[in-house]
């Protein structure tokens, strides 16, 4: 009995130095697989990116949205003269088109929407000789009978900048009814009656920008 409990332990003792052996070869070459699939679905990183700069594009704006049909044009109007190379727009998604533009002056083109862009919210990226400058979600595509009936969220004394007494600052609260609108229909628009600053410094309104670049529905000031 004594023979075969030592067999059975050495028995167990085997498979065991199989094991670990085993594991030894096997887990690098699992290691090695699942960096090589991280590696498969790794995105790329953006080579350029528009820059935003305040009062160089005109119109449209982040406030003043335009409305546009695919295939129909709209008026871009610049501060000052650019070198222009190329307009697009793009939703941030995989949507990207280029649009065909004629200059009508130094600082006023004629920019024509693709005739297959999709419905929805995109911005404006102006590929020009001096930079890549953009204007976010100030293009919004969709035929006629879009626009014919709208839901309408109304906002009103946002006062970014401001910091409440229980420490919670204003942009806090954008931010979750941005969630909601996010869930909203896409005939949806915002309409911002003010205040958007509240001491008007310019780190409020860059504040109300980048809170109000994460919606995919257009903001109206009025």
């Amino acid at each position: 009995m004594q023979s075969v409990g030592i067999a059975a332990k050495r028995v167990i003792v085997t498979l065991l130095v199989v094991y670990l052996l085993a594991v030894s070869f096997i887990a690098p070459l699992v290691s090695a697989e699942q960096v090589e699939k991280v590696v498969e679905v790794t995105i790329p990183a953006i080579e350029q990116k528009a820059e935003y700069k305040p009062g160089l594009i005109i119109m449209p704006k982040i406030s003043r949205p335009y409305f546009v049909e695919p295939g129909r044009s709209f008026t871009l109007i610049v501060s000052k003269p650019l070198g222009i190379q190329k307009i697009i727009i793009d939703n941030g998604y995989g949507e990207s088109y280029e649009c065909v533009y004629n200059k009508l002056s130094d600082t006023v083109f004629a920019v024509k929407i693709p005739d297959s862009a999709e419905q929805g919210l995109y911005d404006l990226i102006i590929y020009t000789s001096e930079g890549i400058y953009g204007e976010p979600n100030s293009i919004y595509v969709g035929d006629a009978s879009s626009f014919e009936k709208l839901n309408i969220v109304h906002v009103t004394d946002r006062h970014f900048g401001v910091i409440n007494p229980n420490g919670r600052k204003a942009s806090n609260y954008d931010l979750a009814v941005n969630f909601v609108v996010l869930g909203l229909p896409d005939n949806t628009i915002i309409v911002d009656s003010g205040d958007l600053a509240d001491t008007a410094r310019d780190s409020e309104y860059m504040e109300s920008l980048l809170v109000d670049s994460l919606l995919n529905k257009p903001v109206v000031g009025v």
